[in-house]
């Protein structure tokens, strides 16, 4: 039986010029499209928590480092020991940013409308993603796997296990590869593909959300639980455009 998918777009206001060459090419066979842009009119408070920070970093703290072994090719063991607050700045505790706030609300926003609704996946996409002539035949591949919980579809920041491991999926046709991730760590949220069954865990877990950025939430999350299958793709049609250089980062450190 064909799985039932949805789509769902991150868009920010201020960057519409964006949307229309997106929208242009979400030539889908899916039947619902929504674009969460409207800024939410009172985002969370910064929220002071320094001490639920410190946990959830630490909860997920093997699996930052782990994701700088695929770009940096050192020792996970080494990172580890050698992993001090000084030494990885970008693990101490600050209040998120109002663009952080905005964009984990959208996020959010979108996972909880699919998780009621009978869709079988959720397709998110930012307004950076550039999506690319191949992509919709090679996800409706992609679709048809089975015993997935997530998959990062536009990579980012080099994070890549490409001729660091085997891959779990190969599809010669639609030239694609899937990595199942050991340490089960997203990549950024340009773009990923979600089940129901993950997406409906991750909005009703007990991590409080709107403490750690959306993309270090959703790892948080797949480490918590054994039972995720957490995927990274190489070769499907879709790029993040703010990492590749067609758009500036749309990230401003508000305070």
């Amino acid at each position: 039986m064909a799985r039932k998918f949805c789509v769902g777009v991150v868009a920010t206001q201020a960057l519409w010029g964006r949307i229309p060459n997106l929208i242009s090419s979400l030539k889908t066979p899916a039947t619902a499209i929504t674009i969460a842009s409207e800024e939410p009119s009172c985002l969370p408070l910064h929220r002071s928590n320094s001490q639920l920070w410190e946990r959830y970093v630490q909860c997920i703290r093997h699996a930052l480092l782990a994701n700088l072994t695929s770009i940096s090719k050192d020792n996970i063991n080494e990172l580890m020991q050698g992993a001090s607050k000084a030494q990885y700045p970008w693990m101490k505790y600050r209040a998120l940013t109002k663009s952080e706030l905005s964009l984990y609300y959208k996020h959010l926003t979108l996972l909880r409308t699919f998780a009621n609704s009978s869709y079988d996946y959720l397709v998110v996409m930012e307004d950076d993603a550039i999506i690319g002539p191949r992509f919709w035949s090679q996800l409706s591949t992609v679709l048809i796997l089975e015993d997935f919980d997530y998959i990062d579809l536009a990579g980012g920041c080099s994070l890549t296990l490409k001729n660091i491991t085997d891959p779990e999926v190969v599809n010669n046709e639609e030239s694609f590869e899937l990595f199942k991730v050991p340490w089960k760590s997203s990549r950024t949220t340009c773009a990923y593909v979600i089940s129901h069954s993950c997406a409906c865990a991750f909005v009703n877990s007990p991590i409080e959300h709107f403490i750690v950025p959306v993309d270090w939430a959703f790892t948080l999350y797949f480490c918590s639980s054994c039972s995720n299958k957490v995927y990274w793709s190489e070769g499907i049609d879709i790029l993040h455009g703010s990492e590749n250089g067609t758009y500036k980062s749309s990230i401003e450190r508000i305070q």
